[in-house]
């Protein structure tokens, strides 16, 4: 059984050992690790710190087969058709994967029961598993994150990811491997994200999404959720499991904390204004979409959802 934490907006999330269900942005994620050693400093999800499985790594498998099987009885889950994201709280390929392997094991099991998944990664070790992707053909697909570019704002933001020129060369061996590759500049950061240098970096025909860099005051879960009885579903026996208890953190205090402090001079309206005018100033280009960026909490969906079109927004 799947547990669920649901607020008084009726979003929900719904938790189990390893996998969890975001209703926000309708989303499956495989979250077997609880910190994430990359420590990017405008983390999402603040899980910066040391890559810990979030399981026993002798048991993922298995119970990642019965978090699967629990989803499906939700109703909310359809095998072998909805996808399942590796991962959304931390990347998949920290450092610690190269020794513990949890990555591959879970592709190879996807694989086994058909099951589509998007893999979201800025890591290098993901070349090891292009065998995988590659004879799984169209079931799979890789999303690299790619925000910024110049070493001054990569030592400042992401200073353990590896070297931007690895990066750039595992995207264009897995785009000439035949892997489906999308590259996300995301979070888009005023300044110090340069558009026009990145795709010039990237083959021609790649897929581009772009979205803002997002604060705690837009992602917090439903405005109004009172912190000291945010839950009205919860299994007691669940609040000693890391992944539950980071949801449970997220109906108290929102996301993007660690973001939010970084960029205090600068507003939620300041970063979607900019955006906006960097939208308009590159212009309409086939294979680079740009979300809707959020105005307020109402349209969160947006940005998991809905794209700018030519001259929206001038």
């Amino acid at each position: 059984m799947l547990t669920t934490i649901t607020l008084k907006n009726a979003s929900e999330f719904k938790i189990g050992n390893v996998l969890a269900y975001n209703s926000i942005f309708k989303t499956w994620s495989i979250e077997h690790y609880s910190k994430c050693s990359f420590r990017c400093a405008y983390c999402c999800f603040d899980s910066q710190g040391k890559s810990v499985a979030t399981v026993d790594p002798d048991k993922l498998i298995p119970v990642l087969a019965n978090d699967i099987n629990n989803a499906i009885d939700t109703g909310l889950f359809i095998p072998g058709q909805t996808k399942i994201i590796l991962s959304c709280l931390t990347d998949p390929y920290v450092d610690q994967d190269a020794a513990l392997l949890l990555t591959r094991h879970i592709i190879q099991y996807l694989v086994s029961i058909h099951q589509p998944f998007i893999i979201g990664t800025r890591g290098v070790l993901i070349e090891r598993d292009f065998d995988l992707l590659q004879s799984y053909g169209t079931g799979s697909e890789v999303h690299f994150s790619l925000p910024v570019i110049n070493p001054d704002y990569i030592k400042k933001f992401e200073p353990h990811v590896p070297a931007i020129e690895q990066r750039i060369s595992t995207i264009q061996a897995a785009h000439k491997a035949g892997i489906h590759v999308t590259v996300r500049i995301d979070p888009w950061i005023p300044g110090a994200t340069d558009v026009e240098a990145i795709l010039q970096c990237l083959p021609k025909n790649i897929d581009i999404l772009v979205s803002p860099l997002l604060f705690t005051d837009t992602l917090i879960i439903g405005e109004g959720v009172d912190a000291t009885d945010p839950l009205q579903t919860v299994n007691a026996d669940k609040t000693s499991d890391p992944l539950f208890n980071k949801y449970q953190g997220f109906t108290q205090h929102g996301f993007c904390r660690t973001a939010t402090k970084l960029f205090s001079h600068l507003s939620q309206s300041d970063i979607n204004r900019e955006y906006i005018k960097e939208r308009n100033r590159i212009g309409f280009r086939r294979k680079v979409k740009w979300y809707y960026p959020p105005m307020s909490s109402a349209n969160i969906q947006d940005l998991a959802h809905r794209f700018l079109k030519p001259d929206e927004l001038s």
